[in-house]
């Protein structure tokens, strides 16, 4: 075999070539022009040429650039065949990553043209070992196998198709990641709605209780204030009050003044009405006519005519007038009690506190 160089150093480009034929001049060399391509060199250059020990091939891998190339190869197509006819007269060694080609057919006359194909040179096996080589000797082989893989035409559209599904399998990973984002997003956004909603919840049954428990201590404290039940006798007042959720009755001292009647009254009523006797109701008789307000508490039963029993009405709606001297008179009361007057200021009172 011959080593064929051509250029200086990181230019140098080598190529294993056979000796074709010895019909050329003296002291001539004839080399193909695919050799010449190969070696980045044009006609009329001079070339350093030496000898080379090449392993003779065992296996060689050889690949169609083209699509067409492997259809007309693929029918009955025989390896040994096609080397004896394409590449034995034609090639002696083989380099793994050339580009050669390979004529398929035979012309009938000098007309025609032979089909020719591109093959690209693949993995090389040669001598005794079954490791890949760079180059072999293909000529006097004894048996010689052959593998034609996939065009390269065929491997670039197979890698773009597998680049495109890949593209869209991202492309789908990244629509459910979205997808899986957006739900999480909304589940979070519905469990803050409904911690916040318990929240809520929560802070206004403590509101609620603390309220209530304020309620009963108010009660309690009213209840205190009161004097002890008489017991029946002539200078006992029976006293019956028809309240929003029932009656109540009771017996009181003659001399009781109204403002004790108004204070058990207020003792009785719901916890969400407790305060309410700040002028803001009313004790209503038809007989006597007579009407407990905070103006004419200072009366005793005695006094208002109401000995020895009377039955009053409950009437939550005061006049305004009075409603403002309750305040003036009640401007001594404490912060809850005055938050205490009504339920709603009740309420927002505790909740600040809270």
């Amino acid at each position: 075999m011959l080593r064929l160089s051509f250029g200086e150093g990181a230019q140098r480009r080598t190529k294993l070539v056979g000796v074709l034929e010895f019909s050329a001049p003296e002291e001539i060399v004839v080399v193909p022009d695919w050799v010449l391509e190969a070696l980045d060199s044009t006609p009329g250059n001079l070339l350093e040429v030496a000898t080379a020990d090449v392993p003779r091939a065992t296996r060689i891998s050889l690949r169609p650039v083209r699509r067409e190339g492997l259809c007309r190869t693929s029918d009955g197509f025989d390896a040994r065949v096609a080397l004896e006819r394409g590449l034995w007269g034609i090639y002696t060694c083989l380099s793994s990553g050339d580009v050669i080609r390979i004529p398929m057919g035979d012309a009938t006359d000098e007309t025609d043209e032979i089909d020719e194909i591109q093959v690209l040179v693949g993995e090389l096996c040669g001598g005794l070992s079954e490791l890949p080589i760079p180059t072999v000797c293909i000529v006097d082989v004894e048996e010689l196998v052959c593998d034609v893989g996939e065009s390269l035409e065929n491997e670039r559209e197979r890698q773009e198709e597998e680049r495109r599904r890949e593209e869209e399998r991202q492309r789908q990973l990244a629509e459910e990641a979205a997808r899986q984002q957006r739900a999480a997003a909304q589940a979070a956004a519905v469990e803050a709605a409904r911690r916040a909603k318990e929240e809520e919840a929560a802070r206004e049954a403590r509101v609620r209780e603390a309220a209530q428990a304020h309620a009963a201590s108010e009660a309690a404290r009213l209840q205190q204030l009161l004097a002890a039940e008489p017991p029946l006798g002539a200078s006992a007042t029976a006293v019956r009050v028809q309240l929003p959720g029932g009656r109540i009755q009771r017996r009181f001292e003659k001399s009781t003044p109204l403002a004790q009647v108004r204070l058990w009254v207020e003792s009785n009523l719901a916890p969400e009405q407790h305060g309410a006797r700040h002028g803001r109701f009313e004790l209503v008789s038809h007989t006597p006519a007579f009407r407990a307000t905070l103006a004419n508490e200072q009366r005793t039963l005695e006094q208002a005519g109401l000995h020895p029993s009377v039955a009053f009405n409950f009437d939550s709606k005061a006049p305004v007038q009075e409603e403002e001297g309750a305040a003036a008179e009640g401007s001594s009361m404490s912060e809850l009690d005055m938050a205490a007057s009504t339920p709603l200021s009740l309420a927002r009172t505790l909740s600040e506190q809270l």
